[in-house]
Protein backbone atom coordinates (compact mmCIF):
# COMPACT_ATOMS: atom_id res chain seq x y z
CA UNK A 1 0.00 0.00 0.00
CA UNK A 2 1.39 3.44 -0.91
CA UNK A 3 2.38 5.89 1.78
CA UNK A 4 -0.48 8.18 2.85
CA UNK A 5 1.04 11.62 3.30
CA UNK A 6 -2.25 12.96 4.66
CA UNK A 7 -2.16 10.37 7.44
CA UNK A 8 1.46 11.27 8.22
CA UNK A 9 0.48 14.94 8.46
CA UNK A 10 -2.45 14.07 10.70
CA UNK A 11 -0.08 12.07 12.88
CA UNK A 12 1.83 15.32 13.47
CA UNK A 13 -1.40 17.08 14.39
CA UNK A 14 -2.00 18.88 11.12
CA UNK A 15 -5.33 19.18 9.42
CA UNK A 16 -4.90 17.52 6.03
CA UNK A 17 -6.74 16.91 2.80
CA UNK A 18 -6.01 15.23 -0.51
CA UNK A 19 -6.70 16.90 -3.85
CA UNK A 20 -7.06 14.63 -6.86
CA UNK A 21 -8.76 16.94 -9.37
CA UNK A 22 -8.02 20.55 -10.30
CA UNK A 23 -11.53 21.70 -9.37
CA UNK A 24 -10.90 20.47 -5.79
CA UNK A 25 -7.88 22.75 -5.33
CA UNK A 26 -9.55 26.13 -4.77
CA UNK A 27 -11.97 24.85 -2.09
CA UNK A 28 -9.13 22.99 -0.33
CA UNK A 29 -6.98 26.15 -0.29
CA UNK A 30 -9.87 28.29 0.94
CA UNK A 31 -10.60 25.79 3.70
CA UNK A 32 -6.93 25.64 4.73
CA UNK A 33 -6.52 29.41 4.76
CA UNK A 34 -9.70 29.95 6.78
CA UNK A 35 -8.73 27.28 9.33
CA UNK A 36 -6.11 29.51 10.97
CA UNK A 37 -3.63 26.78 11.86
CA UNK A 38 -1.09 24.92 9.72
CA UNK A 39 -2.66 22.55 7.20
CA UNK A 40 -1.32 20.00 4.74
CA UNK A 41 -2.69 19.64 1.21
CA UNK A 42 -1.55 16.65 -0.81
CA UNK A 43 -1.83 17.12 -4.57
CA UNK A 44 -2.05 13.78 -6.35
CA UNK A 45 -0.26 13.85 -9.71
CA UNK A 46 0.84 11.30 -12.26
CA UNK A 47 3.86 9.29 -11.21
CA UNK A 48 7.24 9.72 -12.85
CA UNK A 49 6.80 6.39 -14.58
CA UNK A 50 3.55 7.64 -16.18
CA UNK A 51 4.93 10.89 -17.59
CA UNK A 52 7.04 10.88 -20.74
CA UNK A 53 9.92 13.32 -20.26
CA UNK A 54 10.78 15.76 -23.04
CA UNK A 55 13.55 14.55 -25.31
CA UNK A 56 15.94 16.87 -27.11
CA UNK A 57 15.92 16.52 -30.94
CA UNK A 58 19.51 15.25 -30.99
CA UNK A 59 18.60 12.52 -28.49
CA UNK A 60 15.76 11.34 -30.73
CA UNK A 61 18.23 11.06 -33.63
CA UNK A 62 20.68 9.08 -31.52
CA UNK A 63 17.93 6.76 -30.34
CA UNK A 64 16.92 6.14 -33.94
CA UNK A 65 20.57 5.75 -34.99
CA UNK A 66 20.30 8.70 -37.40
CA UNK A 67 22.48 11.68 -38.23
CA UNK A 68 21.02 15.04 -37.18
CA UNK A 69 21.51 18.45 -38.74
CA UNK A 70 20.92 21.07 -36.04
CA UNK A 71 21.01 24.20 -38.22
Amino acid sequence: EPLSYTQVAEGFGLRSTQVKELDELAPALQDALSFGDPCFIEMVTAGEDEVIPPVAPWQRCVQKDQVCNEN
